[in-house]
């Protein structure tokens, strides 16, 4: 079993060099092709994070060195009823199954596992094989091509996290699927999850990623999957009291990295948000609270993945919902 790797100062100076080419970036960065960016970047407003040093943004002038990644979603990590219905309707609009000449919304598929089977195997994975916190929940995007739906697996990952940031590494076993609402341990592999429902997700979705009309398959030799602390993940199964029934939903949603003037969006890409779940429905909100994840929903992803493997950077802000939506 897979277990964390040692830590230290050199090692995190390094991470962050690594990581400054992959941390924010301008349309203008984008690859040619079908449904290249918009010619006139005026009034993009992403910003850039030099991971040694949260909070400090990097000259405007420099971001057209960058290369093209993906930000944190949503702008705060604590998410309201209000900001999650914008980005579930961003999905629905911008993230299509098909090809860029001729696709459709992807149908409606509820994703859900138990408090009970999470914790299960959470306590096998945890204290066991690395510190609580340094442990993750690796979220692995796949699809059902009969179904028309994106479907999920999960994997426990150790992060060597210095400062936030640091690699990480997925286990071939054991991965884990839901079935009857229940984290179940399955026979297949991480390579074989690649290769199947993962292929079928890379070959068939398709992303309006600069708000255009302009659909393109951007996930083609792409693993794309999210990660996610588990000691946040854990917060919010109390912060909402959830009995052993009670659920935890993984709500896909499609999020830019920058918006401009014209309220258009840049670098779109599916992503998700973790909401708890009784049998009154999401216990989510928009009324103020105590700085808890109750009746919030949790956006706790790292900034990378979900295009860039191997190296976790979990951000503290990331970008508001489309204004047009608030």
């Amino acid at each position: 079993m897979f277990r964390a790797r040692s830590s230290s100062p050199v090692k995190a100076v390094a991470i962050a060099l690594l990581l400054i080419p992959i941390i924010g970036c301008t349309d203008r960065d984008a690859p040619g092709g079908g449904g290249r960016a918009p010619q006139d970047p005026e009034g993009d407003r992403s910003v850039a994070i030099d991971p040694r040093s949260p909070g400090f943004q990097l000259p405007k002038e420099l971001l057209g060195h960058l290369t093209v990644r993906e930000s944190r979603k949503f702008i705060e990590p604590r998410v309201i009823q209000s900001d999650l219905a914008c980005a579930e309707a961003e999905l629905d609009t911008v993230v299509h199954y098909g090809t860029p000449a001729q696709h459709q919304p992807l149908s409606p598929h509820t994703i859900q596992f138990t408090r009970q089977s999470y914790e299960e195997i959470r306590n096998d994975f945890t204290p066991g094989q690395c510190e609580p916190e340094r442990s993750g929940l690796a979220i692995l995007y796949g699809f059902d091509a009969e179904a028309h739906h994106v479907v999920c697996a999960f994997s426990f990952v150790c992060m060597d996290l210095v400062n936030d940031i640091g690699p990480y590494t997925i286990p071939q076993t054991p991965l884990y699927t839901i079935q009857n609402n229940a984290l179940t341990a399955t026979t297949m592999t991480l390579d074989q999850w690649w290769t199947g429902p993962g292929q079928a997700f890379q070959e068939n979705i398709v992303v309006d990623r600069y708000d255009n009309d302009a659909f393109q398959s951007i996930y083609t030799d792409q693993r794309p999957h999210m990660v996610y602390k588990l000691e946040q993940v854990d917060s919010l199964i109390a912060d909402n009291h959830l009995g052993e029934a009670d659920r935890v939903e993984v709500v896909l949603v499609a999020e830019p990295q920058a918006w401009s003037k014209l309220d258009r969006g840049a670098l779109f890409s599916m992503k998700t948000c973790l909401v708890a779940v009784n049998e009154t429905g999401r216990l989510i909100g928009n009324e103020s609270n105590n700085g808890t994840y109750a009746m919030r929903g949790a956006d706790l992803g790292s900034a990378c993945p979900p295009m860039c493997a191997d190296i976790a950077v979990f951000q503290g802000r990331g970008v508001d919902v489309r204004a047009s939506c608030k």
